[in-house]
């Protein structure tokens, strides 16, 4: 379900020089999990845009740029994917957006409460009223979010209370090198 998505940060982050790469295993990840080609797809577009975030690109970039992962995929993107990178979910009101659904439900939600706020604190607040799996929606949110206003864009009230803080840094700080080292 959805809340396997959180798998392709860790991914996302080490292979950002190579979305290629990225997507082929966010692909092989979510086929051993057993799921769909749809989820696939949503795996390899969520991923890229982690990888868009943690490059800097602005949001109206993200979606743009998830068209790209197509070429991945011989028979194209699924027509829910499609609607997701058309960006659909702008028309929509927030209460028809339904965070207890599948994957591509799931990810449309957060790519809306995303685009629709402008930090990781009303992201959040937004995507977790939704209500439903808002455990999955909001984690993913934070994937989202995280990579594009990094560490100091979390209030930090919220970073105080984090359970295992220094851990999460070690081995975010590891998959930045060890990507910086897989470019040489």
């Amino acid at each position: 379900g959805p809340e396997l998505l959180v798998c392709v940060g860790p991914l996302a982050l080490y292979y950002m020089h190579d979305p290629e790469r990225m997507c082929l295993e966010a692909r092989t990840l979510s086929i051993g999990l057993g799921m769909s080609g749809v989820a696939q797809q949503c795996f390899c577009i969520f991923g890229n845009m982690i990888i868009s975030a943690l490059k800097g690109h602005n949001k109206n970039e993200f979606l743009e740029l998830g068209w790209e992962i197509g070429r991945y995929f011989d028979s194209g993107f699924h027509d829910r994917v499609k609607a997701i990178l058309d960006g659909a979910y702008r028309s929509k009101p927030s209460f028809r957006l339904d965070s207890d659904g599948d994957v591509c439900d799931t990810i449309e939600s957060v790519i809306w409460a995303f685009d629709s706020t402008s930090n990781f604190k009303e992201g959040l607040l937004r995507v977790m009223e939704l209500g439903g799996c808002s455990e999955s929606a909001g984690s993913l949110f934070g994937l989202l979010a995280g990579s594009y206003y990094g560490w100091n864009g979390i209030p930090d009230n919220w970073i105080r209370v984090l359970a295992r803080q220094q851990a999460i840094k070690s081995v975010a700080e590891r998959l930045w090198r060890a990507s910086l080292s897989s470019l040489y």
